[in-house]
Order: C-alpha cells, then structure tokens, then sequence
C-alpha cells in the first residue's frame, strides 16, 4: 500500500538579514531565497504544508525586506517559536517580533492547540512549555517540542541532563514521534515505542557545519518519517575566521609577552615600550593601528 505524505517537518531556520561569519556568499538574503524557493518547491511537489518547529528567525528583529520575503514566499505553514524568534524569550513581546508579524500572515498557523490532521494528532509544545504526559489514546500522537535534545555522549559539558532522549521520553510519554528544534545537528533515536527525531537545522550557520548534510523530514500519515537532503552544492561555507581568529589571538599573546618580558626595553616610556614590542612581536597593521590609536587619544 502506497503511502500518504502529510507534512515537511524542519526547525532551526534561522533566517537573518546578517549573514554568519562561516557564509561566504555576496548576497545572503538571496541564498536564503533559494533555500526558501527549495522549501516551498518540495512541500508543492508532495502537496504538503510544511510543520515549522521554532527558530524561524536568528533574532527577534529583522528587516521589512526579511520578513516579506518569508511572506511572499514560504510554503504554508504549521509553526510553533523558539527562543530566537521572541524577544526575551516572553511569549507576550512576539507581537513585537518578526515571528510575530510572520504568523499574522496567511502563509502561517501558530499551533496553540492539538491540531488533528489526517487522523495524526500535532500536539504543539512551544519553547519553554511545560512537557506532559500524552492522554490520547487514538490515532498517531506527534509532539513538537523546541528544547535541545542529545544522545550518547554530552555535545558539550553542562548539557541539560532532561533533554537526553531516555529523560526527554519519560517527561513526554505516550507519543508515537517527538519532533525536536534547537541543537542544530539532526539524529533520530527510537526509545521503547517512540521514535525522536531531532530535525537539525535547515542551512550550515556555524563553522563547525563546514562537513554538514542539512535535512528536512517528510512526515507520512501512517507514522513513518523519511529524510529529505537539502541542495548544499552550491553552499560557500569557511571556517577560515576560526584560523584569523586564532592567529590574531597568538599575535597578541605574543605582544603581551614581549611587554611582560622584554628586558631590553623596561627603561623605556610606556609610549616607547608599545613601539618596540610592536616591532619585536610582529603584531599585525589592525592591532598597532588600535594600540596606536589608543596612544594618541
């Protein structure tokens, strides 16, 4: 039996009028078009809505142009917020937000309420939304959530211990699929009788991506979810500011040191001494132009 696409599910869209450091396009609003172009083109083709699970924006403020281009744009759509989109993280700024003026138009929902779509049952969970236990009993129970979700191994230290996906089960029982937004690297995990599908983010935002295959996942009405790579072929993404950053820190250390060390140079004015340790410690054009600069008043 063939089945039956329901929905595009994707989180961590983060579009911005600022591009990352990471990107290297000359125009990133119209990479983000494309992306959108892409997004809209693939829940067309399958005739689905696309389900938003947070983090549509970098930040709660955005340009006119931003916020009409996702407008004019967007698939329809089913969202629920991150903590991007609303100021403060206070669900009552949103109208304050460009999230909020994005689901004052046609093209978005804000799912407030269990929404029952083809006999699956959406049960939204907004970012910072209290989990609870599933009671119902018919049909395909789906949860979205917008917390940051890991498996295995710590992604980092400190990682919050509730949103290991044994703990994240045992706070949201009785669903069929948890859908996550807000770690940025997708993984689906299979807990007893629920399957946790953490949707990574939609484009490469971070240095550390340099080696990431974005995707978004079709939802189908009998439960079964399948992954969809987003086109990254023609993606310019560095992490050569990581290497600068690194170097202008070393540059510095090595001026700090030539100041702290220098014997030659300690009978000299404090004026003198800068001069001389910038010559000696090799510090690059922006850090004696600020240093001097700084001399100089």
């Amino acid at each position: 039996m063939e089945r039956t696409p329901l929905a595009l599910v994707t989180s961590d869209l983060h579009f911005s009028d600022k591009m990352p450091r990471c990107r290297q396009e000359k125009d990133w609003l119209g990479y983000q078009e494309g992306v959108i172009d892409w997004l809209k083109d693939t829940c067309d083709d399958l005739s689905v809505p696309a389900i938003l699970v947070g983090d549509i924006f970098d930040r709660h403020k955005h340009s006119n142009e931003l916020v009409n281009l996702l407008i004019d744009k967007m698939p329809m759509s089913f969202v629920t917020f991150g903590n991007h989109d609303i100021s403060g993280h206070c669900p009552e700024l949103k109208h304050k937000s460009a999230y909020g003026t994005f689901i004052r138009s046609k093209v978005a929902t804000e799912m407030n309420e269990v929404r029952e779509m083809d006999g699956v049952n959406i049960h939204p969970f907004h970012f910072g939304h209290e989990s609870s236990i599933c009671e119902e009993t018919k049909g395909i129970n789906i949860a979205l959530v917008h917390e940051f979700v890991w498996q295995n191994n710590e992604p980092f230290p400190g990682c919050p211990p509730k949103g290991e996906v044994n703990e994240l089960v045992k706070r949201f029982q009785g669903y069929d699929i948890i859908f996550a937004g807000d770690h940025h690297e997708y993984f689906t995990a299979q807990v007893g009788d629920t399957t946790v599908v953490n949707c990574g983010s939609l484009m490469r935002i971070s240095a550390s991506q340099c080696s990431y295959q974005p995707v978004v996942h079709l939802l189908y009405t009998d439960g079964h979810v399948k992954q969809i790579e987003v086109p990254i072929g023609h993606d310019k993404i560095s992490n050569e500011h990581l290497t600068a950053k690194s170097e202008i820190e070393d540059k510095i250390e090595s001026f700090v040191s030539t100041l702290e060390r220098n014997e030659e140079i300690e009978q000299l004015t404090f004026e003198e001494r800068i001069s001389r340790a910038i010559i000696i410690s090799e510090a690059n054009g922006n850090i004696e132009e600020i240093l001097r600069e700084a001399m100089n008043g």
